[in-house]
């Protein structure tokens, strides 16, 4: 492995590796395709597909648009309901098991005030928190997930 003066990164074959290739995810529900996901940390009551965010305490639980402080963390999506075994996808192609939205492909997506689901509405009530999360991909609930580190509260 080598890094070239340009930043690239060199297997030791010599060919470049410059990108990361994601497929679309499948239209079977709870489905992960490529991603970044990490493992540590305990957790609340929580299942695959859940937006989750990282607490203080480093466990994750459910997240909501409805609260700062939750809406503000490092967030990703449950892969079940441990996340040292399945784990936390916190970039990547992913299918919901819950409906977006028919027609709303290439559309953001935002975090929901409903705990632990995302939406293609945008938050619209005082104190509640704006924040993209991903786009949209397909109608069978298909998602690029990529939480934006920005976020609005609203007054």
């Amino acid at each position: 492995l080598n890094i070239t003066s340009s930043g690239d990164i060199l297997i030791a074959d010599g060919n470049l590796n410059a990108s990361r290739r994601f497929d679309r995810s499948s239209t079977a529900d709870n489905n992960r395709t490529q991603g970044d996901i990490i493992y540590f940390g305990g957790q609340g009551t929580i299942s695959q597909g859940d937006i989750v965010y990282l607490k203080p305490d480093g466990n994750w639980n459910k997240s909501t648009a409805s609260n700062v402080n939750q809406a503000s963390a490092l967030h990703g999506i449950a892969l079940g309901s441990d996340v040292a075994v399945s784990g936390v996808l916190i970039k990547g192609m992913y299918t919901f098991d819950t409906d977006l939205g028919d027609g709303n492909v290439g559309k953001p997506l935002y975090l929901s005030t409903t705990a632990g689901q995302l939406t293609s509405t945008a938050p619209s009530g005082t104190g509640e928190i704006v924040r993209v999360m991903g786009y949209q991909l397909g109608d069978d609930d298909e998602v690029w997930f990529n939480p934006d580190n920005t976020w609005v509260e609203l007054t």
